[in-house]
């Protein structure tokens, strides 16, 4: 009899499709033949489940895998349930006596034989599976051994989502019982299940948070207050009293782990779970609309700054990924809290240079909502500077991106953050002269020069003297037009020029 090494070098050696077609047709007659022998019965089995992986149905044969998954012997019980979940999509007399044996093998004496059961529960559970089966589930809590007590744990994970609203209540009560387990591994894998479940409806679980509360303070084990944060993330903006009672020992937290996983995790509940209150704008907004006494905004801003302090170090790590996170954590605190990142613009403008065109993507958003009068002419330099730069020369996609969000900074609010125009001519023109293949900005930059020239008079003269200059210069350029990407602005600076003729000097 054929074993299922022999059947796939059997399989191999048919050269053509009609071959392994015929080829496979005899072994399924003589797998026919062996499910009806005790001794081959296992070996048999095991071929459907290869057969199945090709495309085979094997249902035909699911009252011979419920035989082999009542095996005494557990490689045999293993293979009948490996198989079991292929071959069971038949009659309702299959999943009858196929939820007899998973009965019978939770009830087992045999710690083996019930994980088996619920490993296969945890990936095949179905509504009728999880009423019928709830009971021993539950008692299984209970066991003796941690790791099948963390199985059944996991397994009404499954029973919550799919066995009903009751059945589900039920499953969350025991799951948050434990909470309180002996073993620290168990006590993970309930605050694992309960994070997962509070994804879809954080509020009902706020009645966890003094359990929760008690576990971080004493939690030693990093993953699960990774997980313990996470849930409070989803809770504090259903109860700004939470929030209060957390911050304290998230702070805690992020002066003395060494854990960079579970700092992120600290400082992304503070920023995204509204526990860093918006820094107003202006005292008379303060006493408009923030209910914050003195000694409640000192220690907002002494939060903030531990914050924007602890991403810097994300920031300046050489792993890539971690930088990343810092500067989309630096972005986030950055609306709330404005004074508390400005600091950093050193740090943020250096990543505007890196290789990674995600890393750069983040940190000219966090750039751009920099931006204020005082400081458009130094990060415009900046970034223009960078863009000049070799490592840059070929990026495309992100110069476009780049010098169209400096023209969007410019135009907001009708020029609001220009103070010099005659600055604001120089770096449209400089602008003019970036290569860009993909993407041209010369209609925006001829139509930005033409409205300053209308609204500003005393701008005319400038703005006359410099188009005239770009005109000659780029007109004199023996490879004109190929020299020069953004064709569009020598129509804007030649309007100008004959809108305003009495200012040539020649």
């Amino acid at each position: 009899d054929q074993t299922l090494p022999d059947l796939i070098r059997g399989l191999r050696t048919q050269k053509t499709p009609a071959a392994q077609q015929k080829y496979i047709k005899e072994c399924l007659n003589e797998i026919r033949d062996q499910v009806r022998s005790t001794s081959t019965k296992v070996e048999a089995v095991r071929k459907l489940g290869y057969l199945h992986m090709l495309g085979y149905d094997l249902s035909w044969a699911a009252f011979h895998v419920i035989e082999v998954m009542a095996s005494s012997d557990l490689q045999s019980k293993k293979i009948g349930y490996a198989v079991a979940a292929s071959a069971f999509k038949s009659s309702e007399e299959v999943w009858m006596l196929a939820t007899n044996q998973i009965r019978k093998d939770l009830s087992s004496s045999q710690p083996q034989h019930v994980a088996l059961a619920l490993h296969f529960l945890a990936t095949h559970l179905t509504p009728v599976l999880a009423r019928d089966l709830f009971p021993e589930i539950s008692r299984l809590l209970s066991h003796s051994r941690p790791y099948i007590r963390k199985r059944a744990v996991l397994v009404l994970w499954r029973v919550a989502l799919c066995g009903g609203s009751d059945l589900g209540r039920e499953s969350i009560l025991k799951v948050r019982e434990k909470l309180a387990d002996s073993d620290q591994a168990v006590v993970a894998t309930a605050v694992n299940v309960l994070c997962e479940l509070a994804r879809k409806n954080p509020k009902s679980y706020l009645p966890l948070a003094p359990q929760l509360y008690g576990l971080l303070v004493n939690s030693s084990n990093n993953w699960m207050s990774i997980k313990i944060v996470k849930l409070f993330s989803a809770l504090t903006p259903h109860e700004p009293r939470l929030a209060r009672k957390l911050v304290p020992h998230l702070e805690h937290i992020i002066e003395t782990t060494s854990a960079m996983s579970l700092l992120y995790e600290c400082l992304q509940t503070l920023i995204l779970g509204q526990m860093i209150p918006k820094q107003s704008s202006s005292p008379s907004e303060d006493s408009a609309t923030d209910e914050q006494s003195p000694t409640q905004t000192t220690q907002t801003h002494r939060l903030a700054t531990l914050c924007a302090t602890k991403l810097q170090s994300f920031i300046t790590s050489t792993d890539q990924n971690l930088k990343y996170l810092g500067l989309h954590l630096l972005s986030q605190l950055f609306p709330l809290h404005p004074s508390s990142v400005l600091p950093h613009r050193a740090t943020i403008l250096a990543c505007l240079s890196d290789r990674d065109i995600s890393i750069r993507t983040v940190s000219l958003h966090i750039v751009i909502n920099m931006i204020t009068p005082a400081t458009l002419p130094t990060i415009t330099n900046h970034l223009l500077n960078t863009l000049e730069s070799l490592a840059l020369g070929n990026d495309e996609q992100y110069k476009a991106l780049v010098l169209n969000r400096i023209l969007d900074i410019i135009e907001s609010d009708t020029y609001a953050n220009v103070s010099d125009f005659e600055w604001l001519v120089e770096i449209l023109l400089r602008i003019s002269i970036i290569k860009i293949k993909m993407a041209s900005v010369g209609d925006r930059v001829s139509r930005i020069l033409i409205d300053v020239s209308a609204r500003v008079d005393e701008l005319r003269p400038f703005a006359v003297k410099k188009s005239l200059e770009m005109v000659q210069t780029v007109l004199g350029d023996s490879s004109f037009p190929s020299s020069f990407s953004n064709l569009d602005v020598l129509w804007g600076a030649m309007y100008i020029i004959g809108a305003y003729p009495s200012f040539l000097t020649d």
